[in-house]
C-alpha cells in the first residue's frame, strides 16, 4: 500500500472492488481528501460490498465539505440502511450546507423528510441544516418538533427540539410563536428553554415580547434562562428595558454562578442601552462582585464606559463620575489581567468628561455678567452639580457685583450653605467635602 501511494496509484485502488484494500487505503485521510480522487470517493458512497467502506467515505467527506458531493450524498442517504452510515452522510451534507447554504438549497426537501427519521442524530442534523438553509417551506416540519401532548414534548430528544427552535428563530417564523410559548410551558431542559427565549426575541411581536418579559421577571426561572431573556428583550424593548432590569438586579439575593451570569447580562444590557439611572447599581455590582467574579467587573466597567460615551454633552451625571473615579484606589492595583483594560478606558473617559465639564462650567460662569445669557448659564451650571462648585467659588473674586450675586445664589441653592460672598469661608467649607 505504501508503494501504491508513493506511485500515485491511489485513484486506481479506489476503483477496485477489494473492500479490505480500499479500507486500508482510506486510512490515509489526507490523500483521500484530495480533489483528484473525489469522483471515486463519491462513488464509494454506494459501494455494495461492505458498509464500512460507505461509512468511511462519508466520514472523509465530512472533513472535505465539497458541494460536488452533494448529489451523491442526497441520493444515497435516501436509501442507506445502516444507521451509523446515515448519520455520517447527514453530517457530511450538513457540513456542505454550513459552508454554502445558498448552493445547498437542493437539500431542503431531503432535510425536511429527515425530520421524522427514526434516528435522533439524523433528526438533529436535519433541524440544524434547515436553520442554515432558511427556507420557509421547512416551517411546518420544524413546528412538529415542538408539539406537546399530555404536557410532554412529542419529540423526546432535547437536542432535536433545541435545533428546531433555533431554526425557527433564524427563519423569524411568526407562526412559530404560539408553539414556542406552548413548549416553554412544559420544557424542562435549560438549553432548550434558553433557545426558546432567544428565538422569541428574533421573531419579535407583542406575544413574543410578553412571553420574554414573563421569563425575565420570574424569580422562579433559571437565572441563565433569564439572562437569555435579557438579550431577547433588548432587541424588542431597547431603553424601555431599564425599569425592568434594575429591579431584577436589585432582587438577586445570592452569588451563585447562575446569578452571576444574569448579573453580567443585565449590566451589559444597561450599558448598551445607555441607562443613566443604572450608574449606582452598576457600581454596586462591581464593588460587591467584581473582584471575586472578574467577568462581572469587566462587563461593569465596559457598561459604565458605554453609558458615559453615549451621554449627550459633557454635563452628564457628574456625581457618578466622582464615584467611578473613587473606585480607582480600590481597583487600580488589582491583578485584573485581561479584565483591566476596560477599567483603564473608563478612567480615561471619566477624566475626559471631567475636563469637558470644567471647561463648560467656566464658559457658563463667564456668561453670568450678561443679562441675556445669564438665565441659560445658570440652568447649565445647575446641571453640572458638584463639579461646578469649585469654579463658582473661584468666581467670587469677579469684580462685578452682579456676577457675585448670581454666583452666591447658585452656591447657596446647590449646597444649602449660607456664606454670602465670603470666598475664604466657601473655600474652607469646600475642603471638608
Amino acid at each position: 500500500i505504501h508503494n501504491i501511494l508513493s506511485n500515485n496509484h491511489y485513484k486506481d485502488i479506489l476503483d477496485t472492488h477489494n473492500w479490505s484494500v480500499i479500507l486500508k487505503v482510506l486510512k490515509d485521510r489526507e490523500e483521500a481528501k484530495t480533489a483528484a480522487v473525489r469522483p471515486q470517493l463519491n462513488g464509494l458512497l454506494g459501494y455494495p460490498g461492505h458498509v464500512e467502506v460507505r461509512r468511511r467515505a462519508a466520514e472523509i467527506l465530512i472533513e472535505v465539505g465539497d458541494a460536488g458531493s452533494m448529489t451523491p450524498l442526497v441520493a444515497r442517504l435516501n436509501v442507506e440502511p445502516d444507521k451509523e452510515t446515515r448519520v455520517a452522510m447527514a453530517e457530511a451534507l450538513l457540513k456542505i450546507v454550513k459552508l454554502d447554504p445558498t448552493q445547498a438549497k437542493m437539500t431542503t426537501d431531503l432535510f425536511i423528510k429527515l425530520l421524522i427519521d427514526p434516528d435522533e442524530r439524523v433528526r438533529e442534523r436535519a433541524a440544524t441544516a434547515l436553520g442554515f438553509l432558511k427556507d420557509l417551506k421547512a416551517i411546518p416540519g420544524l413546528l412538529k418538533q415542538l408539539a406537546v401532548k399530555d404536557n410532554v414534548p412529542v419529540e423526546k430528544i432535547a437536542r432535536v427540539r433545541f435545533y428546531a427552535v433555533e431554526a425557527l428563530g433564524k427563519l423569524k417564523a411568526a407562526a412559530a410563536v404560539p408553539a414556542i410559548i406552548g413548549l416553554l410551558q412544559v420544557e424542562t431542559d435549560r438549553g432548550v428553554r434558553k433557545q426558546c427565549v432567544g428565538a422569541l426575541g428574533q421573531v419579535g411581536g407583542d406575544p413574543a415580547k410578553n412571553a420574554v418579559l414573563t421569563i425575565l421577571s420570574s424569580q422562579a426561572e433559571d437565572a441563565t434562562v433569564r439572562a437569555e431573556a435579557i438579550l431577547a428583550a433588548e432587541t424588542v424593548l431597547g431603553p424601555a428595558l431599564e425599569p425592568i432590569l434594575l429591579p431584577a438586579l436589585q432582587g438577586l439575593d445570592t452569588a451563585t454562578d447562575a446569578q452571576h451570569v444574569f448579573r453580567r447580562a443585565a449590566v451589559g444590557a444597561l450599558g448598551r442601552i445607555g441607562s443613566t439611572a443604572a450608574h449606582p447599581q452598576i457600581v454596586l455590582e462591581i464593588t460587591t462582585h467584581g473582584e471575586k467574579v472578574p467577568e462581572v467587573g469587566t462587563t461593569g466597567w465596559s457598561a459604565l464606559l458605554a453609558i458615559l460615551q453615549r451621554a449627550e454633552g459633557a454635563n452628564h451625571d457628574v456625581e457618578v463620575i466622582s464615584k467611578i473615579t473613587a473606585l480607582q484606589t480600590q481597583f487600580a492595583e488589582k491583578a485584573f489581567g485581561p479584565h483591566k483594560e476596560p477599567f483603564v478606558d473608563l478612567l480615561k473617559a471619566c477624566q475626559a468628561k471631567r475636563e469637558a465639564i470644567a471647561k463648560q462650567t467656566a464658559d457658563q460662569i463667564a456668561k453670568l455678567g450678561s443679562e441675556e445669557a445669564a438665565p441659560a448659564a445658570i440652568e447649565e451650571l445647575k446641571k453640572h452639580g458638584k463639579d461646578a462648585i469649585e469654579p463658582l467659588i473661584a468666581a467670587l473674586a469677579n469684580p462685578s457685583e452682579e456676577v457675585k450675586k448670581k454666583v452666591v445664589g447658585l452656591l447657596e441653592e446647590m449646597t444649602g450653605r449660607k456664606f454670602g460672598a465670603n470666598q475664604a469661608q466657601w473655600q474652607e467649607w469646600h475642603k471638608t467635602q
